[in-house]
């Protein structure tokens, strides 16, 4: 960040502003995975269930979107984390990190069986 650095005060003002700043670059895309497992696909294993079969392309390619979401937003996690000096809090952003694609893909899993197990 370019913030002027002449003064023990205004080094400290341009640290607090770089954590901020990297504590957003890993809110954010925890924040997708998050939204994600948290309003999207509930509703696609219920359509993979019941849905008309005729969409049956349409939801595996929605579900596998979705997973790639998840993957690109936990690799942006995994990205910045390195940014972050303090190992417990990196740690714990890695597992939250780690559960909330997990859980991404198992939700995927349960679409795509969901839709394979019914007929055409």
């Amino acid at each position: 960040m370019k913030l002027p650095q002449n003064t023990d005060e205004e080094r400290e003002i341009q640290r607090t502003a770089m954590a901020a700043a990297i504590e957003e670059t890993i809110q954010v895309p925890l924040s997708v995975l998050k939204i994600l497992n948290t309003s999207t696909w509930d509703a696609l294993i219920q359509l993979a269930a019941v849905g008309n079969i005729n969409c049956k392309s349409d939801l595996q390619v929605g579900a596998r979107c979705l997973e790639a979401g998840a993957w690109g937003a936990y690799y942006n996690v995994k990205i910045n984390l390195s940014n972050i000096s303090d190992e417990s809090v990196r740690d714990n952003y890695l597992k939250e990190a780690d559960d909330l694609l997990e859980q991404a893909k198992q939700s995927c899993s349960k679409v795509l069986d969901a839709v394979n197990k019914r007929e055409n």
